[in-house]
């Protein structure tokens, strides 16, 4: 027979509302203080805590690395051929080492 899986209550939207305006209108106060304030646990409240800070900042989990990269490079590319519409990518990469080497092998344009 298999062991019974335990369902743990979800906290509900009033009680994460009243952590995150208890923490906003107490920033001394540590998130052990808060959270037995409010009666929620504290890992739950540092979680609810965070995710609302990265929901405001934007979040880092869930996006690779190379995406940031690659913006930056189309934006130079982009600044680079408004400057002089003839260059090439060869010659873009030759002249910025901004670039990885992993793009520059694939255009052969290493030194």
């Amino acid at each position: 027979m298999l062991p019974r899986q335990h369902k743990y209550k979800q906290v509900s939207e009033d009680v994460r509302k009243r952590g995150i305006t208890f923490l906003e209108a107490n920033p001394d106060v540590s998130i052990t203080e808060a959270a037995n304030t409010v009666s929620i646990n504290q890992r739950t409240l540092n979680s609810i805590f965070i995710r609302r800070t990265e929901s405001m900042i934007g979040s880092s989990k869930g996006y690779a690395r190379n995406t940031k990269v690659k913006k930056i490079h189309l934006q130079l590319i982009n600044e680079q051929m408004k400057l002089n519409p003839m260059i090439t990518l060869f010659d873009l990469f030759l002249k910025h080492e901004i670039f990885p080497k992993s793009l520059r092998k694939r255009l052969n344009c290493h030194r």
